[in-house]
């Protein structure tokens, strides 16, 4: 979504009217509204730049979003078809190929979504593949990944003198806690990063020492402790803590700095943007 005066707009935007000081453009550029010069959203009519006429809202933006979808189908009415299409790569296959393909896909929803390991052993799953691992087998085929990753990452890292880091505390789809720990370091000017690891936090309140006790079993792991020099965290209490802790010079997320000045700028300008925030959550 964007904003643009009124002279910036083409291609059969209405910039001849001039009672409306601002559009707000959707991001699939095909509907439009109004607000005032009192900075709320018109609620009686959006412009359609598509069919190149105004209508109704009836105070409702469900009813622009229904005008869109329309548009849509009509757009793309062979959705099926182009599906269809998707799939064509394995129609060629023989049924123990295309039963290879489907628990691939199969593990790779269970992993990428962060369901337990026993959904691989769903009865509505079997009746897809039968051959489906069981838990156990499962969360030994991908512990043995994981150690053949995280032996590459050790014999890769160990050839770099100096290494930074990076942690933060972060959820999954679950909400189970973790801390998200990354490294990078500078070779014949090429950076290379790597994901150390994604360490549980079992403790309710996630202190700086226990933070930094995580960070260097971690660090130790891949034995690159006395490597490390720098490192970047934001500017939570435990985090300044950790880095204490660690005895590792810290310095503040660039990124956590800009939220925080936006943060700043987006309360000093409520009235302007909470119309754009309304119809984003519209």
């Amino acid at each position: 979504m964007r904003i643009l005066p009124p002279s910036d707009y083409q291609n059969g935007i209405p910039n001849e009217i001039t009672i409306i000081d601002w559009f707000i453009h959707k991001e699939d550029e095909s509907t439009w509204l109004s607000i005032g010069e009192n900075g709320k959203i018109n609620s009686s009519h959006f412009f359609c730049s598509k069919c190149k006429k105004w209508k109704f809202l009836n105070a409702s933006i469900a009813n622009s979003k229904r005008h869109i979808d329309n548009h849509k189908k009509k757009d793309h009415p062979n959705i099926g078809e182009s599906l269809s299409k998707h799939y064509q790569g394995i129609t060629h296959m023989d049924s123990e190929s295309i039963n290879k393909y489907i628990m691939k896909q199969i593990k790779c929803f269970v992993l990428l979504n962060g369901y337990p390991f026993s959904t691989i052993e769903d009865a509505f799953l079997k009746t897809i593949c039968s051959n489906l691992p069981s838990r156990e087998q499962f969360s030994k085929e991908v512990e043995s990944i994981s150690n053949m990753v995280e032996l590459e990452i050790k014999k890769i890292i160990s050839s770099y003198h100096y290494v930074s880091i990076a942690f933060d505390e972060w959820s999954d789809l679950l909400k189970r806690r973790y801390i998200g720990i990354v490294a990078q370091a500078v070779k014949e000017y090429s950076i290379s990063y790597f994901t150390l690891g994604l360490v549980p936090l079992k403790e309710m309140v996630a202190s700086g020492d226990y933070i930094a006790s995580l960070v260097k079993e971690t660090l130790e792991k891949f034995n690159i402790l006395n490597k490390v020099r720098v490192g970047v965290t934001d500017s939570g209490a435990n985090m300044i803590a950790a880095f204490k802790f660690l005895n590792i010079q810290r310095f503040p997320c660039i990124c956590h700095v800009f939220n925080l000045l936006m943060n700043c700028f987006i309360k000093e300008s409520s009235a302007h943007i909470d119309p754009i925030i309304y119809l984003a959550n519209s």
